[in-house]
């Protein structure tokens, strides 16, 4: 609504913000977490919501166009579980 009132392009509406830096223990914890939770819930793994979290986690920014272009490389497979 902002920027729409602001006159701003829809085509710039992209808005990327970078947070700090997660400790390495963090990502090691949150890795952890995610795959004990995949493996009891693994219908998560396939939504773009629990995908962009777990991105964010790991420290890839543009999450939003790395998710674009897993859509892109594999239409309808969001999360390749391997074991």
């Amino acid at each position: 609504m902002v920027l729409e009132y602001n006159n701003v392009p829809p085509d710039k509406w992209v808005i990327d913000r970078d947070f700090p830096a997660i400790a390495p223990e963090d990502v090691a914890a949150a890795a952890t977490a995610l795959t004990q939770i995949l493996n009891v819930m693994p219908e998560l793994g396939t939504t773009d919501e629990v995908i962009q979290i777990a991105l964010m986690t790991l420290g890839v920014n543009n999450t939003a166009e790395v998710l674009k272009k897993l859509s892109k490389d594999k239409p309808g497979v969001r999360w390749e579980r391997r074991r």
